[in-house]
């Protein structure tokens, strides 16, 4: 599917159903922490008979416990729920138990009895795209809103205790398989164990969309003990840790209070990391100059880290700094050059230091590479009108407006781009989609 066509596609469910979206949920698009997650997942995904390069794991900012899928191309796990994870093994097993129903078709079944609502992923898209474009929100890269209303989340997680038995066996494999220690699974059921007892409103999200019973406990005890796992390298166990250690510490720099940060930060068992945690505090005390030293710092150790360059570039463009981010964001790219998120930043670079065309570049490069990071849209209008290209800037402002559910502002900017540009010029061919998006819905 070209890009284009992508974009019509996510206007399209957002204008649909943007009355029912929740307030409450939103994303958390950060480079490194999404690398750090295809690490984890990426053994359990093969085992399972996934692509890595097709399922993404995603972070919703909720504090609550809850892991879900909504399609077959993500999963989404709650920041809440991953800092509960005590070892890199129990996260593993929340993403084998909802790789396993991807790969049981459980969504495809669910998804066709609500017809459009099983593009419900789609839909989140877009809704994270308007979002972060409206408020400037960039967070942990960005701070974007989660599109899925309660039908769509029905959908996702509406298991029957015979589908997650069903999943539960499915994860054991998966994990004994990828190397995964089967203990992970065992903790991740004890961390839940007598929530049925509370009430209702008191019970974890995971509980209630995930039924959970004694008998299901049980049977994961005798699965992990009649099952022998691969041998794990003692190396990739210890890069699972630290990998688990590394998305924590982010979370807990860019979400929770100062205090609990600081002693997250001492507790580090690497130089790296405990780096990367002072340059976090120092940021969070608005220190930018101690948070730019000990980035550089944690670099010396780690050059070649595209994603400790990404971080430096963004506390350096939070210091006004606009040239050096865009060498540093420049060397991230270098480094990860189909990272979305990063290309995304260097965009934002560029239009500080006042280089319209390349950040007009480089965001569009994003906005190919993944939709979803279409929060630089309002950056990228700018940057078309900097550059005098008012038809493209006001293509690109209709686009974020429909994503924002704002139809008649939407249609507004959709018509001056047509009359400003040439039948068939791209800013012409971007209008004609929002319109026809919105034609449709």
């Amino acid at each position: 599917m070209q890009p284009m066509s992508y974009l019509r596609l996510i206007v399209l469910f957002f204008a649909a159903f943007c009355v029912a979206l929740p307030a409450r949920a939103g994303l958390l698009r950060d480079a490194d922490i999404e690398h750090q997650l295809r690490r984890l997942a990426t053994p359990v995904l093969q085992a399972a008979g996934l692509s890595p390069d097709i399922i993404k794991v995603l972070v919703v900012d909720d504090n609550r416990m809850n892991a879900y899928v909504l399609d077959h191309g993500h999963i989404f796990l709650h920041s809440g729920l991953i800092l509960k994870m005590k070892t890199p093994a129990m996260l593993q097993a929340v993403i084998a138990h909802e790789a396993a129903h991807i790969s049981h078709g459980h969504i495809a079944q669910g998804a066709g009895e609500t017809g459009p609502l099983r593009n419900a992923a789609a839909l989140g898209m877009a809704v994270a795209a308007a979002t972060a474009a409206s408020t400037g929100n960039t967070g942990l890269g960005v701070g974007i809103a989660l599109g899925a209303n309660s039908s769509a989340q029905r959908v996702g997680f509406g298991y029957t205790r015979v589908k997650e038995s069903s999943a539960d066996q499915s994860a054991i494999r998966y994990l004994a398989q990828a190397g995964v220690p089967l203990t992970g699974a065992q903790d991740l059921f004890d961390l839940f164990d007598g929530q049925e007892l509370l009430l209702r409103d008191r019970q974890d999200l995971y509980i209630r969309t995930h039924p959970f019973s004694r008998d299901r406990a049980r049977a994961i005890d005798r699965l992990i003990i009649g099952t022998k796992p691969k041998t794990r390298s003692a190396e990739a166990l210890a890069q699972d840790a630290a990998a688990l250690d590394r998305i924590k510490l982010k979370l807990v720099g860019f979400l929770r209070p100062s205090n609990q940060l600081q002693s997250l930060a001492l507790q580090q068992d690497t130089a790296q990391l405990r780096a990367i945690g002072q340059a976090l505090l120092a940021y969070r005390q608005a220190n930018t100059d101690g948070a730019i030293e000990h980035m550089t710092m944690a670099l010396k150790l780690s050059p070649d880290d595209a994603y400790l360059w990404d971080l430096l570039a963004e506390f350096q463009l939070r210091h006004g700094d606009a040239d050096a981010a865009v060498k540093t964001y420049t060397r991230a790219a270098q480094l990860a050059p189909s990272n979305a998120i990063i290309l995304a930043g260097l965009g934002r670079a560029y239009a500080a230091s006042n280089n319209p065309s390349q950040a007009i570049e480089a965001i569009e490069r994003a906005l190919s590479a993944d939709p979803a990071l279409s929060y630089g849209l309002q950056e990228l209008s700018r940057a078309y009108d900097q550059n005098e290209n008012p038809a493209m800037a006001s293509a690109t402002t209709a686009l974020r407006y429909a994503m924002q559910g704002r139809r008649k502002d939407a249609l507004i900017h959709a018509k001056r781009a047509m009359e400003q540009a040439p039948a068939g010029s791209r800013a012409w061919q971007r209008a004609l989609d929002v319109v026809d998006s919105l034609k449709q819905s």
